[in-house]
């Protein structure tokens, strides 16, 4: 028994040492603000390199093969679900996640509001507001608004921030809400998909 789950060719591990290598850029992946796009185009040599390699080393234990492969969906078809979206987490997290979904459609009516009625505004925001807004491509806006990233704002810019776009799914939302208070603030539009929320403020100014 013990001879043919360890049966393993040379090729065998050479795949086990490149499985590792795509194992640790999926922690990385899980663990840091990293977007999963980014491995995108590794997902299809990932399965087809875990699959030769469970093969190589178990043989023709089918079932074993069977249940690891069960056990390896399961774990990825419930990362796709739970909820990721409060104040502590930000927006690339829910990429990964069918809560973007909401998210989007929070996201889809700010930008709405603010490019329908505000157009030629300057618009203080955090990531990835600043996309929406300013790339047409993102598909939120037909023409880019003028935004700022908050934590770029200076001191000269402050007189000239229009519009307050925040949403509790964005970059370091806490630091975000510190600056909106030292800022006078009029609450003009508040969008809730779910628990993900986009709030429009305008700035009154003397």
């Amino acid at each position: 028994m013990a001879k043919v789950i360890f049966k393993a060719d040379k090729s065998a591990v050479f795949f086990i040492v490149i499985l590792l290598g795509v194992l640790a850029i999926t922690w990385f992946k899980a663990t840091a603000a990293f977007l999963p796009r980014y491995v995108l185009f590794l997902y299809p040599f990932y399965f087809t390199l875990f699959a030769y390699s469970l093969v190589k080393i178990l043989g023709r234990l089918n079932k074993v093969i069977v249940l690891i492969t069960v056990i390896f969906m399961a774990i990825s078809v419930k990362l796709w679900f739970g909820h990721r979206g409060g104040t502590e987490y930000g927006g690339w997290v829910l990429e990964s996640n069918l809560e973007y979904l909401d998210q989007i459609k929070a996201h889809r009516s700010a930008c709405k509001l603010i490019y329908g009625q505000y157009p030629s505004s300057t618009v203080l925001t955090s990531w990835p507001q600043v996309i929406e807004l300013e790339s047409v491509f993102a598909g939120y806006v037909s023409s880019p608004v003028k935004a700022i990233f908050f934590p770029d704002l200076k001191k000269e810019e402050q007189e000239k921030i229009d519009l307050v776009y925040y949403s509790d799914q964005s970059y370091e939302p806490k630091k975000m809400k510190e600056l909106m208070k030292t800022l006078n603030l009029e609450l003009i539009g508040s969008f809730n998909c779910n628990g993900k929320n986009a709030e429009i403020y305008r700035v009154l100014k003397e």
